[in-house]
């Protein structure tokens, strides 16, 4: 919840570690990324959050993707 708040501008700030060395050793692909990044954007349209939000969130998402995957999904 603080990592959301900090990256999409709230007023908490995440003061844990970075993604890149938290996900260095999972072995996340870009197809699970993607799995996780559509239903944050179903949960968000569910919940009747703006389309413009949902945009600047999800682009926000996607900027961390570098740092979350470390597997090409044609490297599994």
């Amino acid at each position: 919840t603080k990592f959301f708040s900090d990256i999409l501008g709230g007023p908490v700030e995440y003061t844990g570690r970075q993604l890149k060395g938290v996900h260095a050793k999972m072995s996340i692909t870009e197809d699970a990324f993607s799995e996780v990044a559509e239903l944050l954007e179903e949960t968000l349209e569910d919940m009747g959050v703006e389309d413009a939000d949902i945009e600047t969130i999800m682009e926000i998402v996607g900027g961390v993707k570098s740092d979350i995957v470390t597997v090409s999904s044609d490297e599994q």
